[in-house]
């Protein structure tokens, strides 16, 4: 007896994060070629994850306008400031491990199904709410911090690992300090190790246009000096230091000659040794600094195998990696959240 036809279809829509889609596959035993099965072409699966996917973004964007112009589905709300958000409990628990853990908890929050959030503005609130419902959120240089903020607070990942990303693209030298210093705020390692890259790649720029450079501390400093820098020459690092302790100078001073140290006197030029450095009362009143500078010279006259070897230059176009960074893609991790107060 010849098998009647079969045709199945497994699909699975993930509404979380990126909204993925699984691949549907068909196959049957068809009556005119008994045994054999029949599978999809790539462009037609291509051509049937599209149509499905599209459906799943208008479904989205339809139950996103309920919030404002049907709100009968909605069943839990959200209050900032003079402003109340209706939302879907569902959709909240499926995008954050916070409203999930708020919503089917026993306090006040998870009973009477609204919460009073503080410390976020009504704008920020209504953004992060569109891109957890739409997956778009508008973003520029003076709103991260306050979406990065929120969205640690709000534990979602999602929108965390989408700013990062967006930060990296604007990276230059007037934020990449302050995007390292928030990464390492809110632990997020990716953003860090990118900021503190573009710092050891563009020092020149970074040093001498970036106000921020001056409020870095003496480790934060020490670690830059060590590290594997991308400068025109060693005496823009010379005069970056001169500049930070000078910013600060009863405070700074006690750690100058550390750090005269750690340059690479031996490549600085003869004629910016003796017209820049030299004229330096930080230097030519310091024995310590005489010293090392008197031992750079010997150096060049009789090299030795510990010879000191210029820096890297930007126009070699060949940034090393800094130590340590590995993963380009971490996963975020952020502080938890607390709510709440049971109810009497």
């Amino acid at each position: 007896m010849r098998k009647n036809n079969v045709c199945y279809g497994i699909v699975f829509l993930e509404l979380v994060g990126n909204y993925k889609l699984a691949k549907m596959n068909f196959s049957f035993s068809s009556p005119d070629y008994p045994g054999q099965s029949h599978r999809k072409t790539e462009q037609e699966e291509k051509s049937t994850e599209y149509r499905f996917g599209q459906n799943l973004k208008n479904m989205l964007d339809r139950i996103n306008k309920q919030r404002d112009e049907d709100d009968s589905f909605c069943d839990f709300t959200i209050t900032v400031g003079d402003r109340k958000f209706k939302t879907h409990s569902l959709i909240l628990s499926a995008s954050s491990e916070y409203f999930r853990a708020m919503i089917n908890s026993k306090m006040k929050e998870g009973i009477e199904k609204c919460v009073e959030i503080q410390n976020v503005s009504e704008e920020i609130m209504e953004n992060i709410l569109n891109f957890i419902y739409t997956g778009i959120i508008p973003l520029c240089l003076e709103t991260i911090g306050q979406v990065i903020e929120a969205a640690s607070f709000m534990q979602l990942p999602d929108l965390l690992i989408f700013v990062v990303q967006y930060a990296t693209k604007i990276l230059d030298e007037e934020n990449c300090i302050s995007f390292q210093k928030l990464g390492e705020l809110y632990k997020l390692e990716n953003l860090v190790q990118s900021s503190y890259k573009y710092l050891l790649d563009h020092f020149d720029e970074v040093s001498t246009s970036n106000n921020e450079f001056l409020s870095l501390t003496s480790s934060e400093l020490n670690g830059i000096l060590l590290d594997d820098i991308t400068v025109s020459s060693e005496t823009v690092v010379y005069e970056a230091v001169v500049f930070w302790v000078k910013y600060d100078l009863v405070e700074r001073q006690q750690y100058f000659v550390k750090f005269f140290k750690l340059l690479r006197l031996q490549v600085i030029s003869v004629d910016d040794m003796a017209n820049i450095v030299l004229k330096e009362n930080l230097v030519n009143s310091n024995c310590e600094c005489l010293a090392a500078v008197a031992v750079s010279y010997d150096a060049r006259v009789r090299p030795r195998f510990n010879c000191e070897h210029p820096r890297k230059k930007p126009e070699s176009g060949n940034a090393a990696p800094i130590r340590g960074f590995v993963n380009p893609n971490p996963t975020p991790s952020f502080g938890i959240a607390t709510f709440g107060n049971p109810i009497n």
